[in-house]
């Protein structure tokens, strides 16, 4: 194919990285707005890299326009939820991603809840509040030792909108924290659904193409910076495949019906245009019991890639990922043959600034060199997603909460597992600052799993 030139729309995140590294290798030419402190280091293919500072809708097209990039991809929900794909639309630029009525589905939790119920797709039953006395009456009323609410703010908060809790009061308080320490206008309690969580992302745009499973790991885990090991994050690892599809045990059948469902009921319910960009379904498999088989739920729907899932889904990536963008932004996904996938396991940990998830905390250990740099052209079965760093008298230091999320390849599991955590060593290989007391990560990505 002859080399295109691609705008990609990300800033300080891994999978902004990871979608110019799988380009540029393939020999594009990307550029990255506003990218990050080692945008520079992603091009192994043949491919130019460079980086613009733009991030404006209205900026970003005349940008696209100025330079006639033959496609611009956007990484973030935020630009798709504000119309950045709209913008491009109306002047007849090419674009990846759905327009803003689609992008609906992630901007806001009540609305995709809905829809979804209102047209029979798969999720638990859920119930929106404006007000914290309406949510706190109501969660006083049914909260059960056997009947749980996941508290859920409306709108998008980085993937720090919604909490999990155990006890009613832990409940309340996540009520309380969604409407003044959020400022989010509604909150939507979503019945608890126990079982195993699956990240299911497909391209869609007159077609349907499933990308590989995988399974991500939101909770920070055991660590020794004195964080609750039960917080909720952004995505802290990943393994691609999902551990059941690995052994044979996933319908992905039905998890592509139920994908494509979503897609059905929310052109439905706009009746404006089609779907085109990326589905990216929570999906819940809750376990049989004495009174209902197995069944798989819809808990969330993003609209655009995952973060940290990214990166070790394209690194199992055989085929050329261009050519599936350029048709589903042009409606003719279903002329594409299926995706070829690298039949090893790829598992993946991310470089934490210690206090991760929390800001104040995360703010203290700012400017903390970056140790393991590698040639990206190296190592055929370990990869560095570079997220929050920045570029410093010629070093990379950590600029924010996930630093970089380290992927290594395996035969199984356990060759991936092993793969990863001796580049790291303890923070002593891949890490920020002195080693051990800056580096935080998760030591049990991909423990126990068989593939």
């Amino acid at each position: 194919m002859t080399a295109k030139n691609v705008l990609i729309v990300a800033g300080a995140e891994s999978r902004g990285y990871a979608l110019a590294w799988k380009l540029a290798k393939e020999g594009h030419n990307v550029t990255l707005t506003p990218g990050n402190g080692a945008s520079d280091k992603v091009g192994c293919g043949t491919g130019d890299i460079s980086i613009s500072g733009m991030n404006h809708n209205h900026r970003l097209a005349d940008y696209a326009e100025a330079m006639k990039f033959d496609l611009t991809l956007v990484g973030p929900e935020l630009p798709l939820v504000n119309g950045i794909v709209d913008e491009f639309v109306h002047r007849g630029l090419p674009i990846f991603g759905p327009t803003r009525n689609y992008a609906r589905l992630e901007g806001s939790k009540v609305y995709s809840s809905e829809v979804m119920r209102m047209y029979g797709v798969p999720t638990p039953s859920a119930y929106a509040f404006s007000s914290y006395s309406g949510a706190k009456s109501f969660l006083k009323q049914h909260w059960r030792d056997n009947r749980r609410f996941v508290v859920k703010a409306d709108g998008l908060h980085g993937g720090k909108g919604a909490f999990v809790e155990n006890s009613l009061e832990d409940a309340l308080e996540a009520v309380d924290i969604v409407f003044r320490s959020l400022g989010d206008q509604r909150v939507l309690l979503q019945e608890r659904v126990t079982g195993t969580e699956l990240s299911s992302m497909a391209l869609v745009g007159g077609g349907f193409r499933s990308l590989a499973s995988s399974m991500d790991y939101k909770r920070v885990g055991l660590n020794e910076f004195g964080i609750d090991p039960d917080s909720n994050t952004g995505g802290v690892g990943a393994v691609s495949p999902h551990p059941l599809d690995a052994t044979g045990k996933l319908n992905n059948n039905e998890v592509n019906e139920i994908s494509k469902s979503i897609v059905m009921a929310t052109e439905m319910d706009q009746r404006n245009g089609t779907y085109s960009g990326v589905l990216y379904p929570g999906l819940m498999i809750a376990p049989p019991n004495p009174v209902s088989p197995e069944a798989m739920y819809v808990l969330e729907v993003n609209v655009r890639f995952g973060d940290p899932e990214m990166g070790v889904v394209l690194k199992r990536m055989k085929s050329d990922l261009y050519p599936y963008l350029e048709a589903a932004s042009q409606h003719r996904l279903s002329e594409m043959s299926s995706i070829e996938w690298d039949p090893r396991v790829s598992v993946g940990a991310v470089i934490a600034t210690p206090g991760y998830p929390y800001s104040n905390s995360v703010k203290k250990s700012l400017g903390k060199p970056f140790r393991g740099e590698r040639d990206p052209c190296m190592e055929d079965d370990l990869e560095i997603f570079y997220g929050d760093v920045e570029r410093k008298e010629g070093r990379l230091i950590n600029s924010g909460g996930r630093v970089v999320l380290v992927v290594a390849l395996g035969s199984d599991y356990v060759s991936a597992r092993e793969r990863l955590y001796a580049a790291i060593d303890e923070g002593r290989g891949i890490g920020l600052g002195d080693g051990k007391t800056h580096t935080q990560f998760r030591r049990d990505i991909a423990e126990g799993l068989v593939a």
